[in-house]
């Protein structure tokens, strides 16, 4: 957690004296959505002695330009002042020095909205390291392509970087969990790519589209679709605007209704492989997941955080009961967003996956003779489904 600052707290800057008489001025200041890690990351945590902030460099040091790193990671932080934050660190890094880093309360979803925010990271790293870099990593291939066409912008001093995807951010992913640890949050390894925002608010998008995702919530609560589709049936869905998702259906086994949707077909193979595994360790940890996953549970009221509590209450959302209040996990998205486009999908599985399971019940379950693969498509809104053999 990394609460605000009362007025009368040290201010976090570390000089010993009162927050208001130190930064709560300039903070006050900045832009709504952007704090700025107060005094400089090296006097808060240093992961090892070669990591600094801006460019207050060892004596002789110099900053490395063939290779430099970028990205949004989600943080598992809070702000108590603010209901509807989503934390996430900017990083920038060169080697084994970070040359930039920022907390964000209210990043963007979109990715070209992700890209342009790495990009001015980048910018703000060149210019106070006066280095320019050869070739940028950034995490996900998606953003790569947005990435490139921002440097193209004449201004940007590293017009004509060469763009890479890479997992792996050999300069970024230390700091960020030595950061965490140092501010008391949770240390992810791997899954630091996760975002679960306090309020639905902290997603961002417009409360319209979050009303219709609770109104589909509720439907898919009350037609039970987990009462014909196992926990083992992988449905390939398809929607439209070209997207593809292979969605789990999960209550069958103990009742606690849940639905998954991997962009990556083989991410579940990994986790069906893992729990087939009669040979596996009780401490063997779960495969770490490759490709974006939107993960909704539902949840009793009371489990809630209390602001989401509040939150559903206000604004009069729909549930299917106190059993059934949805809960929203996102794991593997350009800094733990979801995007309307993302929340758009979601909606339409919610709504697609009890017709299916309606309308091809008794071939599900066994009762009937049934055609393989079971084919399912809404003529109002061209969504499809599909459950092939070998995965039921």
């Amino acid at each position: 957690m990394i609460p605000a600052p009362g007025r009368n707290d040290p201010c976090p800057c570390g000089s010993g004296k009162k927050y208001k008489q130190c930064h709560l001025r300039a903070d006050e200041a900045r832009p709504l959505g952007l704090r700025v890690l107060r005094g400089g990351l090296a006097e808060q945590h240093e992961p090892s002695p070669d990591v600094r902030h801006g460019v207050s460099l060892p004596p002789g040091s110099e900053v490395v330009t063939d290779v430099w790193e970028v990205d949004l990671v989600p943080l598992t932080a809070s702000f108590n002042d603010d209901p509807a934050a989503r934390a996430t660190i900017l990083v920038v890094g060169a080697g084994s020095i970070v040359l930039h880093a920022d907390v964000l309360t209210h990043p963007p979803s979109e990715p070209m909205a992700v890209a342009r925010l790495l990009a001015e990271g980048v910018r703000a790293a060149c210019v106070a390291s006066g280095a320019v870099p050869d070739l940028v990593r950034v995490r996900f291939e998606s953003l790569s392509l947005l990435l490139r066409l921002a440097f193209m912008e004449s201004v940007h001093p590293a017009r004509g970087a060469t763009v890479e995807a890479s997992r792996e951010l050999s300069a970024v992913d230390p700091f960020v969990a030595g950061f965490e640890q140092q501010m008391g949050g949770v240390t992810l390894g791997e899954h630091r790519a996760i975002s679960r925002p306090e309020t639905w608010a902290g997603w961002g998008l417009e409360r319209e589209q979050i009303g219709r995702f609770f109104a589909a919530c509720e439907q898919f609560c009350r037609a039970a679709p987990w009462r014909v589709v196992s926990n083992e049936d992988v449905l390939r869905v398809k929607v439209p605007r070209g997207s593809e998702w292979w969605a789990i259906v999960l209550g069958e086994v103990e009742g606690v209704p849940a639905l998954e949707l991997h962009a990556d077909r083989d991410d579940i193979d990994r986790v069906m492989a893992f729990a087939s595994d009669d040979g596996a360790s009780t401490d063997a940890e779960m495969p770490v997941m490759r490709g974006p996953l939107l993960s909704l549970g539902f949840a009793p009221r009371d489990e809630l955080p209390k602001r989401m509590r509040a939150e559903i209450k206000r604004e009069e959302w729909p549930v299917a009961g106190p059993l059934f209040y949805p809960e929203l996990l996102v794991m593997n998205t350009p800094g733990g967003g979801l995007s309307a486009r993302q929340m758009e999908d979601l909606i339409e599985v919610l709504l697609t996956v009890p017709r299916f399971a309606e309308k091809h019940a008794a071939g599900i379950l066994g009762e009937t003779e049934v055609a393989w693969p079971i084919k399912y498509r809404n003529a109002a809104t061209g969504v499809s489904v599909l459950l092939d053999e070998e995965w039921a």
